[in-house]
């Protein structure tokens, strides 16, 4: 019986991708931004990216970095074009609550940096404690 490429489990051939030199130093770069282990990064990556996303995430990396449209200091320091747009780590949806929440936690007469931070940690959640 013939069996289909995307019948096989291809964790390997997408762990091959994301250990490759130009992929790891992005790798190291989004898990320095999100302050998470880069082996959580990858796993999140290998479990919910196609092989397709995989291989042109340093493509889409760069564009992410390139992007200057113009958005609120939070939704800059947290990363929402960059984590919704270029590097799909979460959905619009989530990406929009977590600002809503930082941006009310502001207005509740939080400091901007705490507020930040304590977005970004909410960022971090989908990779487990």
């Amino acid at each position: 019986m013939t069996r289909f490429l995307h019948e096989n489990d291809l964790t390997g051939m997408k762990y091959a991708i994301l250990t490759s030199s130009r992929h790891e130093s992005i790798i190291q770069a989004i898990s320095k931004r999100l302050k998470i282990p880069p082996q959580k990064l990858r796993l999140y990556l290998i479990e919910n990216f196609d092989m397709v996303s995989l291989e042109n995430l340093p493509t889409h990396y760069q564009a992410g970095i390139n992007d200057k449209t113009p958005v609120s200091r939070v939704a800059h320091e947290i990363g929402y074009r960059f984590f919704v747009l270029h590097i799909p780590l979460y959905r619009k949806e989530q990406m929009e609550g977590i600002i809503r929440s930082v941006e009310m936690s502001i207005a509740a007469g939080t400091s901007i940096e705490k507020a930040i931070n304590d977005g970004l940690s909410q960022l971090r959640e989908i990779f487990g404690k």
